[in-house]
């Protein structure tokens, strides 16, 4: 059987890899030289003795000499005086026997019964040195004595008690072997190395005879060591029978790592055709979940998959060997994906909760919290009475709300034996949180499991789930939660922790080092030691960095930065470079989210901050500082933050400049008609494919799906309406009329320099694409929201005026060229995102199937011949009637590496880009009838019709250190819980680490 502490041994060198490696001292090197010869090395004689035997009358001792050439002896009672240096035995000992290396047998006869003595025994060699004296002490025995009956009426069902009367006996072992057994070969020595060892006195003994089967009949077998260490002559045998489990719920057979029960299937609680179904939960994953999964919830596994009910008289085995099974999954990973578990492996002194609950059959589709549907068994459990107790009552007593049978049971596995020994700790720290953490094992300790945690955390999150009580954490420790939820280790040898590759440290703040040691493979024997420790404090002054814009470099792509030192005194610099909006938005829901104002930069810098080279800080330290450059879209504003650090981890303040990239310049001008004949209102029609829910079955499709689409400039009322101003006096700081008339007219503004952009670029807006068929409340992701939808909305907020020409969509361009060729250009990194006014960032890009592998990939942008980010272009087909009118447009796929890319509106997702609908065809482009252009006059509204230019910028030759911008999670998802690699959890970690572990065994949870 597999044992636990070597699981946590495992996952441990996984963790460490070759950490550990190189830690054996270089051997020494001799100098060279003359090579005298070595003096003889002195002669050194042993002499051991120890006793085999005593009976009534005689004794026998063997002695173990090694380089002695004689040995003597003195035989006397115990209470006789004599001197008993080595001298004094040889000069009054009766012979002196001359002996070689080896052992040799001294037998005394003629004792005393009942008589302790004393023998004395030295070697003598180098013809008149000694060795030094061996003392030997016994007591011969007038009658040893071992005599066994039964207990009557202990017997149950999994044990016996049994009386053993002894005398001069010290110990006695039993085993308990079915009748059937063979007794031939059960010898003392035997049962002493495989059976229950227990002290004797003289005298009446009890023997507990415990893990026994119910409704068998075993022999036990009992054997006997006397005072002077000799095995008892006789081995004594008892014929035991044990009765059938009579109480409802019997648990037995509790062991360190097992244990065992029995359920007489209460018939008559239990109402016909129903199951009981049993769980088993560790205190603190009890606790940890209490206001995820009530005690039903925990029982309430996949029946067709776990099989954990049972209908009649069961036993049940909890051990590591049962704790887990194998399934059929064709979606397993990694190996070990297909097991599953019916709870945590155990280990010494776990305190747990066995758990039984009836269940009903459920023929029909029933409301069934974990989804199972119909076919299953149900709780009978008042769920919803339940969980409104739970809410003003934590601990409220779940029993009360079971309709049906049910039993709690608190069971803890065996505690092991104290052990004396603890690890020795070295901490070597600095305050910026390097260094390192010793731990040195004595030799008695066969392998120790460790966590560190922080103090608050510990005493607040920690000891809650342990019921407040400090005797469990030495349990913890060493637990299978520990493991997942602390980031527990087990180790086995010496260890230097590098506390960087395992732990964020902060200053002034304590921590404990917890650590169990365990004696053995099985943990019968253990110690508990908890060590404080803080980083010590620093003791350089804070250091200080600038940065400043270099807005003379900025392009319409790019903007620079530069980074200083001006004392030259930091060792590390973390940076944050990324648009304005996306930072004031991330400012403001840390806010929200409680953080103190100058807290608020740190954080965002310390959480999503990259990191410069080692050269780079070297120009941070250089007189003329880093001057780097960022991408960026066209004249759009971005913030850069950086905080330094010296070589004590100690933070500058956080400094931040602004600066903002040109716009675009605009392109050699192109006149076409077709910049009037393409405008208007179009019906798009494409093939999509996809997967839906047809009766709760994800189901592939594939068809034809439509989206009204409007081509031609952004719109917007010339006026507002009067619930207009309602809304913002309402809703925002603006209380006048003149005020929202101001706004107003700056929104007005951004849309006229938006449509200027996009005909300078030679290109007109496309305004709708809706090929997305999942939505909420009857409406798609992809739904259009014009600028002027979102300025009069009271559901949008954006950060400034700009933003709803910035969020607004889904938009994209038809592009015309000089020559009359039109396209659909593309590029996710430099155009404004098609989408941005609800949850999902939508962008315009290409995706396509390569038939070589017939794996999907995405195409945000394209690379040039210098491997640059590029404009893609999709082609696009015009068909023109003979009087010059537009009948139908035809956007095509862009053939791109041998894989044809179709055009979509793909959302930013973990894996890249998602879509629900994706486009598989040509879009076709026909004029829209005209009941529909009434849907969609809100895409058109009065437009300025000026143009304007900007001049080219000047092309950069100085070569600079280029960035990427840091990435900040969009305003509307951002999560304010911290999360940083290798650290001792923080409280809200603590009770997130085991979700997806516990979700795998009882489902997802249920948001209430």
């Amino acid at each position: 059987m597999k044992c636990f502490f070597d699981y946590l041994k495992l996952l441990l060198i996984m963790v460490l890899g070759g950490a550990l490696i190189g830690c054996e001292p270089t051997p020494p090197v001799d100098e060279p030289g003359d090579d005298p010869t070595p003096p003889t090395p002195e002669v050194t004689a042993t002499l051991s003795a120890k006793l085999v035997s005593a009976t009534k009358t005689d004794a026998v001792i063997e002695l173990t000499t090694k380089n002695v050439t004689a040995y003597a002896y003195v035989i006397l009672k115990k209470d006789a005086t004599a001197e008993e240096t080595a001298e004094a035995i040889f000069d009054a000992a009766e012979e002196i026997t001359e002996c070689e290396d080896g052992t040799h047998t001294v037998s005394f006869a003629a004792l005393e019964s009942s008589t302790a003595y004393k023998a004395f025994f030295v070697g003598l060699y180098d013809e008149n040195k000694y060795t030094k004296v061996a003392k030997v002490e016994f007591t011969t025995s007038d009658d040893f004595s071992m005599s066994v009956t039964w207990v009557e009426g202990s017997t149950s069902s999994t044990s016996a008690k049994l009386r053993l009367t002894t005398k001069g006996i010290a110990q006695y072992a039993w085993v308990a072997l079915n009748k059937d057994a063979s007794t031939a070969n059960q010898s003392a020595d035997l049962l002493f190395a495989k059976g229950k060892v227990c002290d004797c006195v003289d005298g009446e003994n009890i023997v507990d005879v415990t893990g026994l089967t119910p409704d068998k009949t075993y022999n036990v077998l009992i054997a006997g060591s006397t005072v002077n260490d000799d095995f008892y002559e006789e081995v004594l045998k008892i014929e035991v029978s044990t009765s059938r489990f009579t109480e409802e719920l019997t648990i037995f057979d509790i062991d360190y790592m097992s244990f065992k029960a029995h359920l007489n299937f209460p018939r008559s609680k239990v109402q016909e055709g129903n199951v009981i179904k049993v769980g088993l939960a560790d205190l603190a994953t009890y606790n940890l979940y209490k206001a995820a999964y009530s005690d039903a919830d925990r029982l309430n596994m996949h029946d067709a998959t776990y099989h954990n009910y049972i209908k009649a008289d069961s036993t049940f085995i909890f051990d590591e060997e049962h704790n887990y099974f194998e399934v059929d999954d064709e979606y397993a990973g990694e190996e070990g994906d297909n097991l599953l578990n019916y709870f945590n492996p155990i280990v010494p002194a776990q305190p747990m909760y066995l758990m039984f609950g009836e269940f009903a059959y459920s023929p029909v589709d029933t409301d069934h919290r974990a989804g199972w549907g119909p076919g299953y068994y149900i709780p009978l459990f008042n769920t919803e009475d339940y969980w409104m107790a739970f809410l003003t009552n934590p601990n409220v007593d779940a029993s009360k709300y079971w309709t049906g049978y049910n039993r709690k049971e608190f069971v803890m596995s065996k505690k092991p034996d104290v052990m004396p020994d603890v690890p020795e700790v070295t901490f070597n720290l600095t305050p910026k949180g390097t260094g390192t953490i010793h731990i040195e094992p004595t030799d008695n300790i066969w392998g120790y499991c460790f966590f560190v945690l922080d103090a608050p955390t510990y005493m607040k999150d920690m000891m809650a789930i342990l019921n407040n009580n400090s005797e469990y954490v030495q349990w913890f420790t060493t637990s299978y939660l520990a493991v997942y939820q602390v980031g527990a280790m087990t180790q086995y040898a010496p260890v230097t922790l590098n506390v960087e590759d395992f732990y964020f440290l902060e200053r002034d703040t304590k921590y404990y080092l917890c650590i169990t040691s365990l004696g053995d493979e099985m943990g019968s024997k253990q110690s508990f030691k908890r060590f404080e420790f803080e980083l010590p404090q620093p003791t350089k002054p804070a250091p200080t960095i600038v940065v400043t814009a270099v807005p003379e470099k900025n392009t319409s792509g790019e903007v620079f930065f530069n980074i200083k030192a001006p004392n030259k005194d930091v060792e590390a610099v973390k940076y944050v470079a990324n648009y304005e909006r996306d930072w004031e938005a991330m400012r403001t829901s840390l806010k929200k989210s409680g953080y103190p104002a100058d807290e608020i930069d740190p954080q965002i810098i310390n959480q999503y901050g990259g990191s410069f080279s080692a050269e780079d800080i070297k120009k941070i330290n250089s007189d003329a500082g880093l001057e780097f450059s960022i991408d960026s879209r066209e004249d759009a504003s971005l913030y850069c933050g950086a905080i330094g650090f010296n070589d004590e981890g100690t933070a500058s303040a956080p400094m931040i400049a602004q600066t903002r990239s040109l716009q675009e310049p605009a392109a050699e001008r192109v006149e076409s008609p077709l910049f009037n004949s393409l405008k208007g209102d179009w019906i798009a029609t494409a093939t999509i494919i996809g997967q839906e829910y047809v009766n709760n079955v994800l189901t592939p499709f594939e068809r034809v799906h439509t989206s009204p689409v409007t081509i031609g400039e952004v719109g917007y009322e010339q006026t507002l309406p009067e619930e207009v101003y309602n809304l913002f006096f309402k809703s925002t700081s603006l209380k006048t009329k003149e005020d929202v008339d101001a706004a107003y007219a700056e929104f007005k503004q951004t849309v006229d320099t938006f449509n200027r952009k996009t005909r300078n670029q030679n290109r007109i807006l496309c305004q709708g694409f809706d090929f997305d068929i999942y939505g909420y409340n009857g409406q798609t992701y992809s739904t259009f929201k014009a600028p002027y939808d979102l300025f009069i909305s009271s559901e949008y907020s954006g950060y400034n005026y700009e933003s709803p020409v910035y969020d607004f969509g889904p938009k994209w361009y038809l592009e015309i060229s000089k020559d009359g060729k039109v396209t659909a250009p593309f590029n996710e990194q430099y155009f404004v995102p098609a989408s941005q006014w609800w949850y999902y960032i939508y962008y315009f890009i290409g995706i396509g199937k390569n038939p070589a592998d017939n794996l999907t990939y995405t195409l945000p942008y394209v690379l040039n011949e210098y491997g640059e980010i590029a404009n893609g272009y999709f082609p696009v087909e015009v068909t023109t009637a003979a009087d010059g009118t537009v009948t139908k447009i035809v956007v095509k796929p862009l053939v791109y590496e041998d894989t044809a890319y179709y055009p979509n509106m793909g959302r930013q997702s973990m894996q890249g880009y998602s879509v629900s609908g994706q486009i598989v065809s040509e879009i076709v482009l026909t004029p829209a009838p005209k009941s529909a252009s009434k849907s969609m006059q809100s895409f058109r509204r009065a437009v300025a019709e000026e143009t304007f230019t900007v001049s080219r910028y000047n092309t950069n030759t100085e070569k600079v250190v280029r960035k990427s911008k840091t990435a900040l999670p969009e305003n509307k998802v951002f999560k304010t819980r911290k999360v940083i690699d290798f650290h001792p959890v923080t409280s809200e970690e603590f009770k997130a680490n085991s979700k997806k572990y516990l979700e795998k065994r009882f489902g997802k949870i249920q948001e209430r």
